[in-house]
């Protein structure tokens, strides 16, 4: 169980695994340039039954996003 808030990925680290969520939310935090400063913003959120990761594990790529648990619950993952 990984508590609200807690990071599963950040961008620019090696992915090492594809976690399936079994209860709680992920959320998936991308950049956005503007100019100089860089700014966040939820691309978009995870459920129980979603997974990530896949693609950076499969094709050896480091992370390009955040990925933290969502909201203030816990969340439950699988880690394959």
């Amino acid at each position: 169980e990984l508590k609200p808030g807690e990071h599963i990925f950040r961008k620019g680290e090696p992915v090492d695994a594809v976690y399936v969520v079994e209860s709680g939310e992920l959320s998936v935090v991308k950049p956005l340039r503007q100019g100089e400063e860089e700014e966040a913003f939820e691309a978009t959120a995870l459920g129980p039954g979603s997974y990530i990761g896949e693609l950076g594990l499969f094709y050896d790529r480091t992370c390009m996003e955040d990925v933290c648990v969502r909201g203030e619950e816990t969340a439950a993952l699988w880690r394959l």
